[in-house]
């Protein structure tokens, strides 16, 4: 029976590397040594991928599968790594089977919902691993296996099942995080250019424009992220080469389902500068932010930074940013 070499291409998020490792075990074991699935993030000296290698060792890896296993999870089901894996493959014939995770079948991601796919914390059942672990026996070595194989099978399907226990706990900690600090939705939303007006306030005197800037933004599973590029003053007293490295400034930051942003900024350039931003939904446009910020800066480029504090006003087009806050004097 175990004459053909079972060639599975295990596609997975480098988080969920359990996942793939668990499956990589539970084949070799099935098939008594014969089959070796690969998976990228394998940490063994003879498996996954070396620095500077891994979009050719990918494309060559699909390319020799047969059989591709994309195990998908609350994390994975969007993740656009995954789409260009299962994608690839379809583009080259292979057989494309979701395994999914700790979610309903209705929530897998419309690029797996027309494939059959199969429930991987379930053993028995028309769509369980037991099921799906007899099909690629049947479609890889031509014969499918016999009820009394299929029951010897128990032990290894209890050892799977452990892992998947212990990777439920991790990503149940994983997607608490991420739903509760950062929803990715919400935050594609905001990419894109920004026009930014900071303010300062005084203790004695009246509140004035601290300065203007502009902002691209854009987004990961994790964080939102801007790079600033300020306009302070005395930037032209600078060499070009200086002006560059003193006028980029980067921020990172999370978003909450409702639009609020915390962002975080800080640059070790020509000024060092340090601070925090937190930001909400200014109307129903979506194209206005009001907030507060805080941090160690200097309104001048030759100035030592200090302790300021004021408002910042975030919007879509420079016109708006102007009409805001027209009382307000200053850069």
């Amino acid at each position: 029976m175990l004459k053909q070499k079972l060639n599975v291409f295990i596609s997975h998020h480098h988080e969920e590397k359990r996942l793939a490792k668990a499956w990589q075990d539970l084949i070799r074991n099935l098939t008594q040594g014969v089959v070796q699935p690969w998976y990228s993030s394998d940490e063994r000296a003879e498996g996954g991928i070396g620095p500077g290698e891994w979009r050719q060792e990918i494309k060559e890896k699909l390319q020799q599968a047969k059989t591709i296993l994309v195990l998908v999870t609350p994390i994975s089901n969007e993740r656009s790594w995954l789409f260009f894996e299962s994608g690839f493959a379809s583009g080259q014939n292979k057989e494309v089977i979701p395994v999914y995770y700790f979610m309903k079948k209705d929530m897998l991601n419309g690029v797996f919902r027309s494939l059959t796919s199969y429930a991987g914390d379930e053993v028995g059942g028309a769509n369980g691993i037991g099921t799906l672990c007899a099909r690629l026996m049947g479609a890889h070595l031509g014969v499918e296996p016999s009820d009394s194989v299929r029951l010897s099978w128990r032990g290894w399907f209890d050892a799977h099942l452990d892992e998947v226990a212990t990777e439920r706990e991790h990503s149940f900690t994983r997607t608490l995080f991420q739903d509760h600090f950062h929803d990715t939705h919400t935050a594609a939303q905001l990419e894109g250019r920004w026009f930014a007006k900071w303010t300062q306030e005084h203790d004695s005197q009246p509140e004035e424009v601290f300065e203007t800037d502009t902002l691209d933004v854009w987004t990961t599973g994790e964080r939102l992220r801007l790079v600033g590029a300020s306009a302070k003053q005395g930037l032209e007293r600078l060499s070009k080469e200086a002006q560059m490295t003193a006028r980029y400034y980067p921020m990172e930051g999370i978003v909450s389902r409702k639009g609020w942003v915390a962002l975080s900024y800080w640059s070790a350039g020509r000024i060092e500068i340090c601070g925090t931003t937190l930001l909400a939904p200014a109307g129903v446009s979506g194209e206005l932010l009001e907030g507060t910020w805080q941090g160690f800066t200097a309104r001048d480029i030759h100035h030592p930074a200090a302790f300021t504090k004021g408002r910042v006003l975030m919007a879509r087009s420079e016109q708006a940013l102007e009409d805001y806050w027209p009382h307000l004097k200053g850069a």
